[in-house]
C-alpha cells in the first residue's frame, strides 16, 4: 500500500553535509521532499510501508540522524495517487521563509501547542481570535469556521499585518489562536510573537493532526467557500460564541503535493489546480506550474518542443525523420514505441499516429556518444529561489551540441530534484567558476534581468601571456560580432580611433583588466567585464595579443576533439575562471557576495 508521511522538528543541526548523506540513504527507495537547515527539518515522503517503516527507524536508531529526530512525530496517511515523482533532499537557509528576525523555534511558549481536543474546545470561546496562517487559496479551499485570512501576498508581509491588529485586539481582550496545515509554520511565527510579548495558541501538528485526530469532523463536502454556513469576511468574529457546526473544520484541506487537497477523512477529493488556484493574481501561474510539476522530466533533461507545420506527411514518424535527418529512422522509432514522445496535454503518440500541423510535440534530447565529463561541481549556497553553483572546467552549462546528460543543468537537476531550475545566465563550457540558476520559475526573469541589466558585478581570472607595451589597469571598450565561422566572434570597432565615428553606444563589450601578478612571459589577470557578449573576454584578450591559455578558439580556431580521444584535451584546461558574482537580491533587496573556490594553473617562480 502507498502511503504517506509528514514530519518536522526545529533542532539545531551543526553536521549538515554528514546528516544530508544519513538521510538520503536511509530514504532511498522513496519520493518527496526533505528539507533540512541549521535551525532543523520539513519533510514529507511516499513510498510503501515497509520502506515507511524503515525511514522511521532509521530516524530514531541511526548514530547521525537519532541525536537530532529521535521521538519526532510522524503523520502517517494512505495514499491513491503518488503525491510525488522523485526524492529531494536539499539544504536551505532557513525550514520557513517569513520575514522574520533569527528566533529559536527549537522551544516554544510554555502552554502555546494545543493538543487537538483543546483546540476544539479553544476555537469555541468568544474571547479568541483565530488566524489561518497559509495563502488565501488555501483559506478559502478549507478553514476553522470562525478563521481570519490575513489575505497577505506575501508571508513577508505577514508580521506587519500582525502589528497593524495587535492593538485592537488588547483592547478587546482577544486571545491569539493560530493554525496551518502541519504546524512548523506557526510553531516559527509563535516563537517569534513571544520575543514581542504576545502569546498564542497554535493547533499541535495542524490541520492534518486535526482531522487525524477528529476524522469527518465539521462539513467537508466541496471547499469552504461552498458551505452556506461559513462567512468569507476577514473581520474579528462576532462576540457571540460560536457553535461547534460554525467552529470546526470546513472544507478541503490544500497539500503541496499531486493529491492538492484532502478531505475531512484524509482522502484525496480529486480537486483540480485551476479551481484551487481561480481568483489568484498569480493563480494561471500556479496551475500551470502544478500541472507542470506533474509532467515528466526524465533523468533531469527536461522535453524539447517542436511546433507541427503545415505539410503532407502521413504520419508524425515521417514528419520526425525529415525534420531531424540526423537521428535515424530506427531512433525514432524507438522513441515513439516507447512512448517518449506526446503533445502539451500527455497524449504519447505511437509508430502509425497521423501527423498533424499545428499541435505542439515534446520530445527528449538524446547523443549517441556523449563525452563524459569526470568533474564535479559544486553547490556553493542555496535558497528558495536560487542557487550558486561553481562549475568546473569542460563542463557546459546547459545541453548544447553533443551535451545533454552531461552537463551542470541536467546534473543539478537529477542531484536536487529541482524540475524548474533554469541558469540565469550562461558561461563557455571550457570556462570554470560560478554560475547563477533559479529554482522556481517564478523569480527566473527577475534574476536574469540582473544580467541583462548590467546589475551583477563580475570579475573572472585569467592566465595570459605579458605584453609590456601595454599599460594597466586597462579599460577596453569594444563591438563584437558573429566571425564568419559560427564558432568564433570577431572584433568590428574598438574605443582607439572609432569612437567619435560608430558613437559610444555602439560598444557592446565593455572591461576593465588588471594584472594580478606576473612571473616571467605569463601573469594572472583580473577581468571586470560590465557587458556579456558570447566569448567577450577571450575575443578581447585575444585582440590584445594576450589569448588566454590553452584557448582552442582564439586567436586561431582548433579542430574539435572526435569523441573517443576528447579525455586528452582535459589536461590543458582554458585558464578563465569566473571568480566573483556581486548583486543585490531583486526579491529581498539583501546583498549578495559569492567567490569560486576554484584556482587556475598559476605557479609563479
Amino acid at each position: 500500500m502507498l502511503q504517506h508521511i509528514a514530519f518536522y522538528r526545529f533542532v539545531r543541526i551543526s553536521d549538515m553535509e554528514v546528516t544530508l548523506a544519513a538521510l538520503r540513504a536511509a530514504a532511498d527507495g522513496l519520493s518527496g521532499s526533505v528539507l533540512v537547515s541549521e535551525e532543523g527539518i520539513n519533510g514529507t515522503l511516499a513510498g510503501p510501508s515497509d520502506l515507511l517503516d524503515h525511514f522511521e527507524r532509521q530516524m530514531n536508531s541511526h548514530d547521525v540522524l537519532a541525536p537530532h529526530f529521535a521521538g519526532m512525530t510522524f503523520r502517517r496517511t494512505d495514499c491513491r495517487t503518488p503525491p510525488f515523482g522523485r526524492l529531494k533532499i536539499s539544504r536551505k537557509r532557513q525550514l520557513v521563509e517569513m520575514g522574520l528576525p533569527p528566533v529559536d523555534a527549537s522551544v516554544q511558549p510554555e502552554g502555546s501547542l494545543l493538543t487537538p481536543q483543546q483546540w476544539r474546545e479553544f476555537i469555541q470561546r468568544d474571547d479568541v481570535v483565530i488566524i489561518d496562517n497559509r495563502n488565501s487559496f488555501e483559506y478559502r479551499l478549507g478553514r476553522f469556521g470562525n478563521a481570519i485570512d490575513p489575505g497577505v501576498a506575501n508571508f513577508r508581509d505577514f508580521p506587519q499585518w500582525i502589528h497593524a491588529q495587535l492593538p485592537e485586539w488588547k483592547a478587546q481582550g482577544k486571545q491569539i489562536g493560530m493554525y496551518c496545515t502541519g504546524g512548523i509554520r506557526c510553531e516559527k511565527t509563535a516563537a517569534w510573537l513571544a520575543t514581542e510579548g504576545v502569546h498564542v495558541a497554535q493547533l499541535h501538528g495542524g490541520i492534518l493532526n486535526y482531522l487525524q485526530t477528529f476524522p469527518g469532523a465539521g462539513l467537508s463536502s466541496g471547499s469552504a467557500d461552498d458551505s452556506n454556513a461559513t462567512s468569507l469576511s476577514r473581520a474579528v468574529p462576532d462576540s457571540a460564541s460560536p457553535s461547534m457546526d460554525q467552529a470546526d473544520w470546513q472544507g478541503e484541506c490544500f497539500v503541496f503535493d499531486n493529491r492538492i487537497a484532502l478531505d475531512s477523512h484524509l482522502q484525496e477529493t480529486g480537486r483540480d489546480p485551476d479551481t484551487v488556484y481561480a481568483g489568484e493574481a498569480d493563480g494561471e501561474f500556479r496551475a500551470q506550474r502544478a500541472k507542470r510539476l506533474q509532467a515528466a522530466v526524465k533523468d533531469g533533461v527536461a522535453p524539447s518542443v517542436v511546433l507541427c507545420p503545415p505539410g503532407a506527411w502521413d504520419t508524425l514518424h515521417a514528419f520526425l525523420c525529415e525534420r531531424f535527418p540526423m537521428v535515424s529512422p530506427e531512433n525514432w522509432l524507438k522513441r515513439l514505441q516507447a512512448g517518449d514522445i506526446a503533445d502539451t496535454a500527455g497524449n504519447t503518440f505511437n509508430v502509425s499516429s497521423p501527423y498533424r500541423a499545428g499541435i505542439r510535440i515534446l520530445y527528449y534530447r538524446s547523443v549517441q556518444q556523449e563525452p563524459a565529463v569526470p568533474f564535479e561541481a559544486k553547490v556553493l549556497f542555496a535558497n528558495e529561489r536560487f542557487i550558486i553553483a561553481d562549475k568546473p572546467h569542460f563542463l557546459p552549462v546547459a545541453p548544447s551540441g553533443r551535451y545533454v546528460t552531461q552537463t551542470l543543468l541536467v546534473r543539478l537537476r537529477q542531484q536536487l530534484q529541482l524540475v524548474e531550475l533554469m541558469p540565469a545566465h550562461r558561461i563557455d563550457r571550457e570556462t570554470a567558476g560560478l554560475v547563477l540558476l533559479t529554482t522556481d520559475a517564478r523569480y527566473r526573469d527577475a534574476y536574469q534581468a540582473l544580467f541583462r541589466r548590467r546589475k551583477v558585478r563580475k570579475v573572472y581570472e585569467a592566465v595570459a601571456p605579458v605584453n609590456p607595451q601595454l599599460q594597466f589597469p586597462l579599460q577596453l571598450e569594444q563591438r563584437i560580432e558573429q566571425a564568419e565561422h559560427f564558432m568564433q566572434m570577431r572584433v568590428v570597432a574598438e574605443s582607439a580611433g572609432s569612437l567619435s565615428e560608430r558613437g559610444e553606444n555602439d560598444f557592446n563589450a565593455r572591461v576593465r583588466i588588471h594584472i594580478l601578478q606576473s612571473a616571467g612571459d605569463r601573469a594572472l589577470y583580473q577581468l571586470e567585464p560590465q557587458t556579456g557578449v558570447r566569448h567577450q573576454l577571450r575575443v578581447q584578450m585575444a585582440s590584445l595579443g594576450l589569448p588566454i591559455c590553452n584557448d582552442q578558439i582564439y586567436p586561431v580556431l582548433q579542430p574539435e576533439a572526435p569523441v573517443d580521444s576528447i579525455t586528452a584535451t582535459y589536461e590543458k584546461p582554458l585558464q578563465l575562471l569566473a571568480r566573483e558574482l556581486a548583486f543585490d537580491d531583486p526579491v529581498t533587496g539583501e546583498t549578495f557576495h559569492f567567490c569560486s573556490e576554484r584556482s587556475l594553473q598559476w605557479a609563479p617562480g
